[in-house]
């Protein structure tokens, strides 16, 4: 009987701009949050169905070993990771156990080329030890068939299930909500970065939170993102898409921000 096939990978893309998450991490952890964040996909990549579980103190302390000696710290960033939407809040509150999907869907093509099909959060749940293939049968020595077993199928109609009404579930922001934190955040502008919070939810399958947002307004504030135009600044950037007219004054000296002519978000605006 061959042994059954293992979900780990080699390697995962690094990419080179940061993402506000990994921006709001280092901003408030500096660079224990930078090594946090990659050494933790280093070990999620290297573990059998890219998730890792810290329940006992064994585990929690091999998890420190692996990315930063320091349990209040690395517990914090987990927290932090899991309000912006990056681990899956719901399975670290009632598992201790880290599930990050959209590192996860970083690997689309590493199991693209393989039998197995890519993980999934409700792999590790199944009372089945393996992963079902590209054909729906289970791996050798699992001794289940995807088939053959009704039971699988009406659980695989439940989680779809749950996933249609998740993706349906409205969000929890009224309109009232967003102009309460216009007040607080008046330099910001909260209409634009509230789309980009939410399209970023979508992105990594979580319902917004306003906790969430206001962690995701704060890196605005900090990085000096989607900030409104203010003529009394002294600094003064343009898109550099030629015909476009967008001008956009602001204090920061180093603007990261992108010309909302452009929606698909490569035209960083430059200082004159």
């Amino acid at each position: 009987m061959s042994r059954p096939r293992k979900n780990i990978v080699d390697y995962f893309p690094h990419d080179c701009n940061q993402d506000m998450i990994l921006d709001i991490i280092v901003g408030q952890y500096g660079n224990d949050g930078y090594v946090f964040f990659y050494r933790l996909r280093e070990l999620l990549g290297r573990t059998d169905g890219h998730t890792y579980k810290c329940e006992t103190q064994l585990e929690l302390n091999y998890l420190l070993t692996q990315t930063v000696n320091d349990g209040e710290k690395v517990k914090a960033i987990i927290n932090l990771l899991c309000e912006l939407g990056a681990i899956d809040k719901g399975i670290w509150d009632n598992e201790q156990r880290i599930w990050w999907q959209s590192f996860v869907d970083l690997l689309d093509d590493v199991y693209d080329k393989r039998i197995n099909d890519k993980p999934t959060k409700n792999s590790f749940r199944s009372v089945n030890k393996g992963f079902r293939n590209k054909n729906g049968v289970s791996d050798p020595g699992t001794g289940v068939s995807g088939i053959n077993n009704p039971q699988s199928k009406v659980k695989e109609r439940k989680v779809n299930k749950t996933k249609v009404e998740e993706s349906n579930e409205l969000h929890p922001f009224s309109n009232k909500d967003v102009e309460d934190l216009k007040k607080v955040y008046n330099n910001v502008d909260v209409e634009y970065s509230y789309k980009k919070y939410i399209n970023n939810r979508k992105e990594s399958g979580r319902l917004p939170t306003r906790e969430g947002f206001e962690l995701w307004l704060d890196g605005d504030v900090k990085n000096g993102y989607n900030l409104l135009p203010d003529k009394s600044t002294k600094y003064t950037y343009e898109c550099p898409e030629e015909g476009c007219n967008t001008i956009q004054n602001s204090e920061a000296k180093n603007l990261w921000t992108y010309c909302r002519k452009h929606e698909d978000g490569d035209k960083k605006l430059i200082m004159k």
